[in-house]
């Protein structure tokens, strides 16, 4: 079996022969001026569900331990993404007071810390709405936060002191079971960062 390697003057990053149809083509100029933290935090998200739902047709040749770390960070990933929005909506719409230093939390992979801010802005924007789907969305987001407190240890097999970051990890993990429980985390998520908005450009009207 022969492997490929690097070739003189290859270049990665082509269009090649594009056309409007190809399943693999990434029309970056389309997306360009539109894109926002919440269509990444999409697209992290659709890539993991991706790899479940090829791992679920049974037809790969290495088994699926190899996945759960790439998959693990994308669906954490997708979840500081929309955290670090919903906060920022939180201060356009003066739910959070600017005179916190808030950039500490949006430069942190601290999602304990991240979704405490988020919590705050949805508890008062959401305020006539039941609470206790928070405590639902706080239980999964501490899951990934415990496993993971600053977004290394899904991307790393050691942490900065040389550790190995696979002792923390579960001993077995439904991956099936990974993307369905995060399909709700995501969607709750989604839906009250698109409500803030909504209702930070009703207030831009006035």
């Amino acid at each position: 079996m022969s492997y490929k390697w690097p070739q003189k003057g290859e270049k990665a990053f082509i269009a090649g022969d594009y056309h409007n149809n190809s399943p693999v083509h990434a029309d970056i100029n389309y997306i360009r001026h539109r894109l926002s933290p919440e269509q990444l935090a999409e697209g992290f998200k659709e890539a993991g569900d991706k790899i479940v739902k090829e791992l679920e047709r049974g037809e790969d040749i290495y088994h699926p331990d190899i996945y759960f770390f790439p998959i693990s960070y994308l669906y954490r990933h997708s979840t500081e993404l929309i955290l670090k929005e919903i906060v920022r909506y939180g201060l356009y719409l003066n739910i959070i007071d600017p005179s916190v230093k808030i950039d500490l939390v949006l430069e942190s992979h601290n999602l304990y810390k991240i979704w405490n801010y988020a919590k705050q802005v949805l508890k008062v924007f959401y305020s006539n709405s039941p609470q206790e789907e928070l405590g639902f969305t706080e239980n999964l987001i501490n899951q990934f936060h415990e496993l993971d407190k600053n977004g290394q240890a899904f991307r790393y097999s050691r942490d900065k002191n040389g550790n190995s970051t696979v002792e923390n990890m579960p001993a077995v993990v439904d991956l099936k079971n990974l993307k369905n429980k995060f399909e709700g985390l995501y969607n709750f998520l989604s839906s009250t960062l698109s409500g803030l908005q909504e209702g930070f450009s009703n207030l831009s009207r006035f």
